[in-house]
């Protein structure tokens, strides 16, 4: 059994250090769960670290895990004031992230018992490239647990699960008023597509459009 991911976080005002260090395992050796992320594991009987010392474990999200990831999607529409979108439940979770054909991933992030995060990711496919990109739907850190290295900590364990697909592209969205995250994506090499507009239909759209199938 693959087991969880464990990462280290020295808190650098603890121990006089510039920038926070974050030690990251071999997963080379990893087998993939499916075809997203990483196999479920136990987490253990772990003493509850101090806070100068972050121990998260992150696993791939399982069926218990359901309605605590809803908790945290719902914290994070709330935070992106988009809370009146919500429509998720715990079984189309189940069913997009666990079922016969799954077509998302998710990572919870933990603190000893505490849930302290989570991603979740899709692949997507560009007929420029010829092979699929990786497009990361949602990042979240809860309040308590940020500024402790765990969003950069998620991104980077996606961006994992893309290199290990070969996707050729990475991408996600930020609200323009969300100044912290773009500089933080910003940080870490992302490019902003300011030529590009992004249009959506919501499912009534959706059903709307096909329905002009008999007027063509």
């Amino acid at each position: 059994m693959t087991r969880a991911t464990d990462y280290e976080i020295r808190n650098p005002k603890s121990e006089g250090r510039k920038k926070a260090e974050i030690r990251r395992p071999n997963l080379l050796g990893a087998r993939p769960w499916r075809a997203f992320g990483f196999r479920p594991s136990a987490f253990g009987s772990r003493p509850f670290p101090p806070r100068s010392r972050m121990n998260f474990v992150i696993n791939s999200a399982t069926p218990d895990d359901l309605p605590h990831l809803l908790d945290l999607i719902r914290e994070l529409a709330r935070f992106e004031r988009l809370e009146h979108e919500m429509q998720a439940t715990v079984e189309s979770l189940h069913e997009s992230l666990l079922g016969s054909h799954p077509v998302a991933g998710a990572l919870l992030a933990r603190l000893g018992k505490e849930l302290a995060g989570y991603a979740m990711y899709f692949f997507t496919f560009s007929s420029f490239l010829g092979r699929r990109g990786l497009w990361l739907e949602d990042l979240y850190v809860r309040p308590t647990f940020r500024q402790q290295g765990l969003g950069r900590v998620l991104l980077v364990e996606v961006a994992n699960i893309g290199a290990r697909h070969n996707c050729g592209r990475f991408e996600w969205t930020a609200l323009r008023w969300n100044q912290n995250a773009l500089r933080f994506y910003a940080n870490l090499g992302a490019k902003s597509l300011d030529e590009w507009v992004m249009l959506r239909m919501d499912g009534t759209g959706v059903r709307a459009l096909a329905q002009r199938k008999e007027d063509i």
